[in-house]
Order: C-alpha cells, then sequence, then structure tokens
C-alpha cells in the first residue's frame, strides 16, 4: 500500500513538473509580459517544480504520521502485536526518504523494541534520532522514552544524570493526559534507583489508579517486581 502511494506521489511530481514546463509559455502570453523570454519561463517552471516537491512532502508528511499513529494500538497490551508494528514502520521507513519522519519512526520503534524486552535494539533506534528535529511535544516524549529505557535496562545511573538535566522540561508535562503517566513512572524509577523504596510501593499503587490507561501497565508491572526484588 505505502509503496503504490509513494509511486503515485512520484508520478505526479512528474506529471505537474510537465505541466509546469508547458503552461510557462502560456502564462507568459497570457500575462503579456516577455513571451518569448526563455528565462523567466524557467524562472515560472522552477517556481512551480519547488512549489509541487513542498505540497508533494507536506502531503506525504501528513500521510505518514496519520499512518504511525494509526499503527499506535499495536503497541498496547491488550491486542497489541509488537512484531507487526515494527514490520509495518520499517516499511514506511523504506517509503520515505523524509528525514522527520524518519526520526518519528525510530522513536516508535525504539517503544516497540522496549516492550518486547529487546533493550540493545530499543537503544540502537533512539541513537539514532536527530533531536534537533523534533518539536513539543513530540521531544519531550523522546527523552521520557530515552530515560526510561535506560531505568528500564538498569543503566540507573544514565537515566538519573539526563533525568535531572531534563527536570524542567518533565517538570512541564507532568500533567499532560498523555505524558503525564510516563512522567510519574520516571519519576517512581528514580526513587527506586536511589533506594527510596519506603511507601514507594503505596506510590506506585496510587500510579495506577491515576493514570488506568493500558499504555502504563507493563511499566507499573515492572516497577512492582523491581520494588518487591529490593524489598
Amino acid at each position: 500500500m505505502l509503496q503504490r502511494i509513494s509511486h503515485f506521489f512520484a508520478s505526479a511530481v512528474c506529471i505537474v513538473c510537465i505541466i509546469s514546463f508547458l503552461g510557462s509559455g502560456y502564462v507568459c502570453r497570457y500575462l503579456g509580459i516577455f513571451s518569448e523570454n526563455k528565462t523567466l519561463r524557467f524562472i515560472i517552471f522552477f517556481i512551480g517544480v519547488l512549489f509541487t516537491n513542498l505540497l508533494v512532502e507536506y502531503l506525504w508528511s501528513l500521510y505518514a504520521t496519520k499512518k504511525i499513529n494509526k499503527l499506535r494500538p499495536l503497541l498496547f497490551r491488550n491486542g497489541g502485536n509488537p512484531h507487526l508494528y515494527i514490520k509495518e514502520i520499517n516499511q514506511l521507513i523504506k517509503d520515505t526518504t523524509n528525514t522527520y519522519i524518519h526520526t518519528l519512526c525510530y522513536v516508535n520503534l525504539a517503544a516497540a523494541y522496549n516492550l518486547l524486552g529487546d533493550y540493545r535494539a530499543a537503544k540502537e533506534h533512539l541513537y539514532k534520532v536527530n533531536t534537533k528535529l523534533l518539536k513539543e511535544p513530540v521531544l519531550t516524549n523522546y527523552w521520557i522514552a530515552y530515560i526510561g529505557h535506560h531505568f528500564e535496562s538498569g543503566e540507573y545511573d544514565f537515566a538519573i544524570q539526563c533525568m535531572d538535566e531534563h527536570a524542567a522540561q518533565l517538570h512541564r508535562y507532568r500533567t499532560h493526559p498523555e505524558l503525564g503517566g510516563y512522567i510519574v513512572t520516571l519519576e517512581l524509577f528514580r526513587k527506586l534507583a536511589l533506594n527510596q523504596t519506603e511507601g514507594l510501593m503505596q506510590e506506585l499503587e496510587a500510579a495506577r489508579r491515576n493514570w488506568p490507561g493500558e499504555a502504563f501497565v507493563d511499566d507499573f508491572d515492572l516497577l512492582a517486581k523491581r520494588i518487591m526484588e529490593k524489598a
């Protein structure tokens, strides 16, 4: 499906380029300006091609973003299928050269591999991300995934360091309807890493009640397991 759409967009660009070239002379004549001026015709043609490429790039990015959002339920526990998710996202990467879409895909692939417990693959994809391309709240979402991965893989010192560096950023989104639950999870991981385990299980149960979404279940279960191991 994605390949057919990619080919359609490529064909559309070629067709519009040809139309721009043939129509440039007509536009010049219609406007009555330099109808025989080849330089002006080339400028009009170039502007048409540039505009078309920008439009196609925007439409493709819009489609790819919607595709990523549509695939998101595959990462949930009930009815989830991270293997299929990884396959679909990798296909999306192959079908576009858009670096921003690639960046979004790497973030989401890291989440999928993390769900499978493959922390090495998750780390590899997180390290591919160009954070300069990300805007809020996606940038904060990336740092949540980045820090969370290091907590889950047992790299506590590094995770705490990263969390301290981005403390203000994380605090800003603590009450966010989606990101807030993940930030609370990071705070619980931080306390566990610092051996602040007194009353931590009660805080975890409160977090479960406050953030009942299935997206947080696996992280809460992992926290409960590690808290009991330290008890």
